[in-house]
């Protein structure tokens, strides 16, 4: 939930610096908020110029959903060197996170990268347009000169702008159904071209009595569980690998037009890697992810690490319209969760 829904809530800044202090575990709000991030540093002076500018991307913006739509289609151009972007985060990711070369600063830099990359490289700008398609190549060249004060900078630009821009709900009106649904038939997806047609559209995430609705339907457990690292501490060889071979499967098995989770990866991103065109560069990246995954299902990380990959969005399907004017629509609850840890 972003910062709005949830207003009661505190930052996970002020969290982090609330858990030091003494009587925090008894503190049910913090509890809920666990496990704990790394404190934030002040970037000051040279860091602006360096990795260390990715130091004042928050926590909160880091697990709240991307608050721009993705690009789906990648222009064919800059797909070899989205593709080389790619493999470099996931590499700096893994070293930093396990090995000789692993650095905890490093790494909480890098995944902030990899999990933002998205928002800040394939988001459409909120001007909308083909602008956002031309946006990536320029972003792809800041971050191979290293100026990620740039892709942050530009970034923040464009939230300011989306701030300003109109807000709400609009409802879909035939032309932009119509042309979904047949976007669904033409790859032979008639189960949701049907879906399409026949849906009652999606309740307002915002009216407490649809969060009520997901709230009810989405109980807290009986017993707590904890993120995989709380189950494989201690155990240095689990003998649980992901190859290459593995994700190439995952990721071929997607099916098109599926929804992006919270992060903004959508599953045409992923299959750029599968196209003959890129097959070299395809398979170096698939290699890390591979890599990366091995690490992860090995509870290598940090918890707050499998904190932010499990996020999903929760959206409220609307089953049945409500029975009077004004009345609230009955809801059941779809989880979307990220795609780019299916293969995992």
């Amino acid at each position: 939930h972003t910062a709005d829904q949830c207003p009661d809530l505190p930052s996970y800044e002020q969290a982090a610096e609330a858990a030091q202090q003494p009587g925090a575990s008894e503190d049910p709000t913090l509890r809920r908020l666990q496990p704990q991030f790394p404190v934030p540093r002040e970037v000051t002076g040279a860091a602006f110029d360096s990795l260390a500018v990715l130091d004042n991307l928050t926590w909160d913006e880091v697990i709240a959903p991307c608050p721009f739509p993705t690009i789906k289609n990648v222009p064919p151009h800059v797909q070899g060197q989205l593709l080389d972007t790619m493999r470099k985060v996931l590499q700096h990711v893994s070293d930093a996170a396990v090995g000789p070369n692993a650095n905890e600063l490093e790494f909480e830099r890098w995944s902030k990268l990899y999990f933002q990359f998205p928002a800040l490289i394939l988001r459409v700008p909120p001007r909308g347009g083909r602008r956002g398609a031309n946006m990536i190549e320029s972003r792809l060249d800041a971050y191979g000169r290293g100026d990620f004060a740039s892709l942050l900078k530009w970034y923040r630009y464009d939230q300011e702008a989306a701030l300003q821009a109109p807000r709400g709900r609009r409802q879909e009106t035939r032309e932009p159904k119509l042309r979904r649904v047949l976007a669904h038939t033409r790859v032979g997806q008639f189960t949701k071209a049907m879906r399409r047609i026949t849906s009652s559209g999606i309740g307002d995430s915002s009216d407490p009595a649809i969060r009520a609705q997901l709230s009810k339907k989405f109980p807290d457990r009986k017993f707590p569980v904890g993120p995989l690292s709380d189950y494989t501490e201690g155990h240095t060889n689990l003998g649980t690998s992901l190859n290459a071979e593995q994700i190439a499967a995952a990721i071929r098995n997607m099916a098109p037009g599926t929804a992006p989770g919270p992060d903004g990866w959508q599953g045409e991103h992923l299959k750029m890697m599968l196209l003959d065109r890129n097959t070299d560069i395809g398979e170096c990246v698939i290699a890390e992810l591979a890599r990366l995954g091995t690490i992860y299902v090995q509870g290598k990380m940090p918890k707050w690490f499998y904190y932010i990959g499990s996020a999903a969005l929760l959206v409220p399907v609307v089953k049945s319209p409500a029975a009077t004017p004004g009345g609230t629509p009955d809801c059941r609850p779809v989880s979307v969760g990220s795609v780019s840890l299916a293969g995992w």
